[in-house]
């Protein structure tokens, strides 16, 4: 049936790092991939935010070449459009403390292709200050590189507590 998914794996960060690889993912079953990350919290009491790197065939994340936009829903304020043409990442959404969690679904497209960028859609929901916040990020690698996997990080050494992320395929 054309736009089921399959259920490949599921991975959950180690608390107290600021890393999460989801490696040796992508195959030629599928076109496009959909994740699934739930509660997603870091340590400390600062903002901070979950990226996205895609991690290439030699098993590298890749730093460069990122083009992204994010709006971002304020339950509580003012709502606002950021958009970076030479990203080094994708922003998923903030982390906040732990007792409040980043939770939504992402679409990575054509991620192990070699002839077409990759191209990321993702809706988070997130809890700050009490209040809540809606996200949608976009993004590309705008290169055409071929990825194995993904990487999914925190840059501020605000280590997170709990997440996870389970990764379908689109048939």
């Amino acid at each position: 049936m054309a736009g089921s998914l399959e259920f490949i794996s599921k991975h959950r960060v180690t608390p107290n790092t600021s890393i999460l690889d989801v490696d040796n993912i992508f195959t030629d079953g599928y076109e496009n991939y959909v994740l699934v990350m739930n509660n997603w919290s870091t340590y400390g009491s600062t903002q901070t935010s979950i990226y996205l790197r895609m991690i290439n065939t030699s098993g590298t994340a890749i730093s460069s070449n990122y083009k992204r936009t994010q709006q971002r829903l304020y339950a509580h304020g003012s709502s606002t459009l950021s958009v970076d043409a030479s990203a080094t990442f994708i922003n998923l959404a903030p982390c906040d403390r732990d007792d409040e969690t980043v939770s939504g679904v992402g679409r990575l497209y054509s991620p192990k292709s070699s002839t077409r960028p990759t191209l990321f859609i993702g809706e988070f929901r997130a809890e700050w200050n009490g209040g809540f916040q809606g996200y949608k990020s976009k993004g590309a690698h705008a290169v055409h590189e071929e990825a194995r996997g993904f990487r999914l990080y925190e840059p501020n050494t605000r280590p997170f507590a709990s997440g996870s992320v389970s990764v379908y395929g689109e048939k």
